[in-house]
């Protein structure tokens, strides 16, 4: 990383996201790219990945595959490399652990020369035609830039007031590491990660807390939709239908395809209710548990040394107390602090949300010659798959075509099973042009040299 360098694109957080841009981008050689991350090393929600959590998706939705299946940074590739390919296919599982997918990605991040880690962004400036970009006191230029930053965890701000050591975000589980032993704890959220916390209390048998809540808003403990018609929700194909649909269309499709990406695994719910089993009928111990679904935790305070909630039905109000909670409230996307000098200038929604365009760039003032690319924040107008790995590898090719200005990659849509109303022909080899003139790198380049 020179002081002096000028960058085609600069991705900020190195996250699985801008790491599928930075492998697919390994092969371009017209486009001078650098990732940078504030992390020492590449971290994937580390505080959740917990013993025999697994992937909800294949894992051949990797960083490359489905868009570049012959680039060495592809997970079968970190099987090969690592000699342990023969023992993969023998296990025949039927998922991936998420350990065994957060090693692959700090295989790949290790591998790839544009990424940089330790390097934390301070700001982002425009200024003379490019990006200046404050890392830890130097200022890096680029023409370019993607935001890969992530979606910081979130809890509701009712609840601001009881985080600590007592109460906390599920991201900091494992970080935390705090002694549950003969406590009542409070699982809150029915989501996958709530589920699979209350799974790993449910089983801490020795260690683990006396009691446990598992409150969730929902109406039940619902699974994950995993069959193949909802899963055509996960396909390019798709997702362009999506873009091409009114806002107002598009908000109601979401609420009715909620389920499709945050449900719970039927497996996991299994596993759960095997395990409820046993504490009932089987262990013959003291533990207990309470499945409370169907109530809203509306309030939070301090009760002596635990917790005094507050629980909201349709119908009434309920108290319960915890020693511990832990909010699985998920996590909300949008603009980086370090943006702040450009949110003046970049178009937002009626909603409230920045502008996306169909290639994944936000709608700003400076657009026609500098691009600001963001993973993960097209969900209102992608689908329920914007954030899944599913499409990681598709997005990050629409990426790469736009920086290069010609389909380097064929992202071209076909046609599936099921016609989906008023849904536009398959698209070309090469779509996803922003509304505005698109000018390709090459006359990028002239631009800047002429000003």
């Amino acid at each position: 990383m020179k002081h002096d360098a000028l960058y085609d694109v600069v991705g900020i957080g190195v996250g699985p996201a801008n790491l599928s841009l930075a492998a697919l981008l390994h092969p371009v050689a017209q486009v001078n790219a650098l990732f940078l991350e504030a992390r020492d090393d590449f971290a994937w929600h580390p505080g959740l990945l917990m013993n025999g959590s697994t992937l909800q998706s294949s894992y051949l939705k990797d960083l490359v595959s489905l868009v570049d299946p012959c680039n060495p940074f592809s997970f079968f590739n970190f099987l090969v490399k690592n000699r342990r390919v023969y023992r993969f296919l023998v296990a025949d599982q039927s998922a991936v652990s998420r350990q065994e997918y957060a090693a692959y990605y700090r295989w790949a991040a290790k591998g790839l020369a544009s990424v940089r880690f330790a390097a934390p962004v301070r700001s982002v400036r425009h200024e003379g035609g490019v990006f200046a970009i404050d890392s830890g006191g130097v200022t890096v230029r680029s023409r370019h830039l993607v935001i890969g930053s992530g979606a910081p965890a979130w809890v509701p701000p009712h609840l601001a007031n009881v985080l600590g050591p007592k109460a906390f975000h599920a991201a900091e589980f494992l970080s935390r590491e705090p002694d549950l032993k003969g406590k009542v704890v409070a699982v809150v959220g029915g989501g996958q990660t709530g589920a699979e916390i209350a799974y790993r209390l449910l089983r801490s048998k020795e260690h683990g807390p006396k009691r446990i809540l598992w409150i969730s808003r929902r109406a039940n403990f619902i699974p994950l939709d995993e069959s193949p018609f909802a899963n055509e929700y996960f396909t390019p194909r798709y997702a362009d239908y999506f873009y091409s649909l009114p806002a107002r269309s598009r908000e109601s499709l979401l609420d009715q395809q909620r389920f499709a990406s945050d449900g719970v695994s039927e497996t996991l719910l299994r596993q759960i209710y095997q395990c409820l089993y046993e504490l009932d009928f089987v262990d013959q111990d003291d533990r207990g548990y309470e499945l409370l679904p169907g109530r809203e935790l509306v309030a939070a305070h301090p009760d002596g040394d635990g917790l005094r909630l507050k629980l909201a039905t349709d119908h009434a109000t309920e108290e319960c107390r915890a020693d511990v909670a832990v909010f699985c409230t998920g996590y909300k996307s949008g603009l980086p602090d370090y943006l702040a000098s450009l949110k003046g200038l970049i178009d937002y929604s009626e909603s409230g949300v920045p502008v996306v365009r169909s290639d994944f760039s936000l709608s700003w003032a400076k657009e026609s010659t500098n691009r600001i690319f963001v993973h993960g924040m097209s969900r209102g107008v992608r689908g329920v798959a914007e954030p899944n790995l599913g499409l990681m590898s598709w997005r990050s090719a629409h990426i790469v075509n736009a920086l290069c200005g010609r389909p380097y990659y064929d992202i071209a849509t076909v046609a599936g099973p099921v016609s989906w109303p008023n849904c536009p022909a398959p698209s070309a080899a090469f779509v996803g042009q922003p509304a505005s003139p698109f000018t390709r790198l090459d006359e990028l380049t002239t631009v800047r040299r002429a000003a």
